[in-house]
Parts: structure tokens; sequence; C-alpha cells
């Protein structure tokens, strides 16, 4: 909705001196897309998802893009970290009832488009349970 603002905020961290950016996936998991009406008959949750998370990786890259236009090109090209969120909310380990297999299925959805999307670093972000980090 605001890619171009999150572009800005990107390109602001990498002129900080920032070496690594990480995607603004955060809620891009298939269960946020249901809850928050952005699917339909047509649309999936997964597929819905996957678009929100591959929109992340272009406005990361296009930062990056930006800064190499006008940045110092003696260090190394910053890297973009694909976030591989909680799948439920924060902090709150009783909302994970799924079993490290259902983890999995859900998982795979985000892993394979950041991998798809060739992120050089998938960061968990504040996983509730270990079932979510082994999944």
């Amino acid at each position: 909705l605001h890619a171009d603002t999150v572009e800005s905020i990107h390109f602001d961290y990498l002129a900080a001196g920032c070496n690594v950016i990480t995607t603004n996936s955060f809620v891009a998991v298939p269960q946020r897309m249901i809850e928050c009406g952005l699917t339909s008959q047509n649309i999936s949750a997964n597929f819905r998802a996957a678009v929100l998370i591959r929109a992340s990786v272009d406005r990361a890259r296009a930062a990056i893009a930006k800064y190499d236009d006008v940045g110092d090109h003696s260090k190394k090209r910053p890297l973009i970290a694909g976030s591989i969120p909680p799948l439920t909310e924060c902090y709150i380990s009783e909302k994970v009832s799924a079993s490290v297999d259902d983890l999995m299925s859900e998982y795979q959805i985000i892993v394979s488009t950041l991998l798809d999307c060739e992120v050089d670093i998938l960061l968990a972000e504040t996983l509730s349970t270990t079932r979510e980090a082994l999944a």
C-alpha cells in the first residue's frame, strides 16, 4: 500500500550505513491474508501472501539500486534478509496450536517465495515456539 515509503525507509537505512535490509513482509502469511480479507474465491491466501512477499523483495531491491546510483561504491553490496515471521501472533505461544508438519506446509510458501526471489539471508523473526523454529 505504501511501497514508496517502504523503499524510502530502506534507502535511508542504506544511506546511514546499514549493510542488510529486511523485507517488509512480516505479516505476509496466509492466515493474516484471510484475517485481513485479502482473499476471495479467485485469490487464495497462499497466492496473496506470495505476491506481497515478492513485492517486499522488489522494494528492497529498488532501494539498493537507488543507493547504488548515489551511494558509496567502495562498500560491499547491501544484502536482503527475507523475513520468516511467526504464523500467528508474536510472543503468544498458546496461539500456535498446529503440529510441526502443519507449520511446515505454511512456512514452505513463505520460504520458497523468498528463495525464488533470491534473497541473501533468511531471517526467522520472533518465533513463539520451538515448533515454529523446527518447521
